[in-house]
């Protein structure tokens, strides 16, 4: 029996995919983050931030650049990021049945690569403090949590968060 490896790849997404990228967002957030923020806190923030406007505004206004991560045919999630004190990791999500298949460090290899490339001694992000398995992703790859941050986003709402970073 042959084992052939599954290939992953980050492949950039371009203005025209912001409605994909809205959409796996949507199915994303809906899934992993119910348990943690609530239905009328995750559709706030969707809106706000994840859908296909807001990414469009992102790439256009913010100088966000996107990612899809593929595994096999399947592109399995994202990664959002803009130079910002570094690169800031805004957005790195996977859908549920991908995850566990080392597309985070996959991802985050990729991005340690793209910082060298472009002079970037620091990534750096944001993460909810009750979303223990991203914490603990993040910990594996070797980041640091140096800060909390609680910021008002509206509508009676707050992200009330770690920071982490990791330098090259």
């Amino acid at each position: 029996m042959i084992n052939k490896e599954i290939i992953k790849e980050i492949r950039p997404a371009a203005i025209e995919d912001a409605d994909e990228v809205a959409a796996l967002g949507k199915e994303i957030w809906n899934e992993h983050y119910l348990p943690i923020l609530g239905k009328k806190q995750i559709d706030y923030m969707i809106n706000k931030y994840q859908s296909c406007r807001a990414v469009k505004e992102q790439m256009t206004n913010e100088k966000y650049r996107y990612f899809f991560i593929v595994y096999g045919d399947t592109k399995a999630g994202y990664v959002g990021i803009q130079n910002n004190d570094g690169l800031y990791l805004s957005k790195l999500y996977i859908l549920k049945d991908f995850r566990k298949k080392g597309l985070a460090k996959f991802s985050f290899n990729f991005l340690k690569d793209l910082c060298r490339k472009e002079n970037i001694d620091k990534i750096w992000l944001t993460v909810n403090k009750n979303n223990y398995p991203a914490i603990e992703t993040y910990k594996a790859l070797g980041m640091t949590l140096t800060r909390e941050e609680k910021a008002d986003i509206g509508e009676g709402f707050f992200m009330d968060d770690y920071i982490f970073e990791y330098y090259l």
